[in-house]
């Protein structure tokens, strides 16, 4: 019968010790940071919950991109204080309450955002427009590479042009000699129709060219502001 009422009294409080752990524990949420910005755009929680953020942008030798997650707990904390998420850490967990937060992307131009406030779990997903994102060393090594593709095409464009130039020279003198000039003339339409498609590709490399320059321009100018945070912020 002892036995019975040591069972008995030991049911409610496992019960209170597992209703306990529930509350002292919150809910786990994850969002991913990849190569557009933050997966979803608002994320619904509750007091006390664990919001993990996770870089998944991965070029494809396996290298991460690296990301920067705003840090709201920073100490002396500023609008650009953030955790770097790259090589062999790439999450960052913040146990969060109902004060509301905006989380972002400092590495990404415009900082893409995430709001995290209390309610309902739910969540919305991000359907901003893609943007590629790298760091400041792929964008130079890709605007380089872009304006070397750049300087061929025109060089090519160029050699193209005295060929045809040389070809009608040609033309001109046999036709003075009544020779039949048809074999030279099939030779420039083929050079031509050349240099129309060469013409085409430098301008789609002068636009490729542009954008990897605004976006350099652009971490340029985020490199200089964290620059700037380290010698007046934070005194280095």
């Amino acid at each position: 019968m002892r036995k019975l009422n040591y069972i008995l009294f030991g049911v409610p409080i496992v019960f209170f010790a597992l209703t306990f752990m529930a509350s002292a524990f919150g809910a786990e949420y994850e969002v991913e940071m990849t190569e557009n910005g933050f997966n979803q755009s608002s994320l619904s929680i509750s007091d006390g919950d664990v919001v993990t953020f996770v870089n998944t942008h991965v070029l494809s030798n396996g290298i991460p991109v690296p990301h920067a997650i705003s840090d709201p707990f920073a100490v002396p904390y500023t609008e650009l204080s953030y955790w770097i998420l790259q090589d062999n850490v790439l999450s960052q967990s913040y146990t969060l309450d109902c004060s509301g937060y905006v989380f972002y992307d400092r590495f990404i131009e415009p900082n893409p955002s995430v709001e995290i406030t209390c309610g309902e779990n739910q969540t919305t997903s991000n359907t901003e427009e893609d943007t590629d994102t790298y760091d400041l060393t792929s964008l130079q090594s890709e605007l380089m590479g872009l304006t070397a593709d750049y300087t061929a095409a025109v060089e090519a464009i160029a050699l193209l042009q005295q060929e045809v130039v040389g070809l009608e020279a040609e033309i001109t003198v046999l036709e003075a000699q009544e020779f039949d000039t048809t074999p030279y003339e099939n030779q420039i339409a083929s050079l031509e129709s050349q240099v129309s498609t060469l013409t085409s590709e430098k301008l789609v490399i002068e636009i490729d060219r542009d954008v990897w320059k605004e976006l350099s321009d652009g971490w340029y100018a985020v490199a200089m502001e964290q620059l700037r945070i380290m010698v007046d912020v934070l005194g280095l």
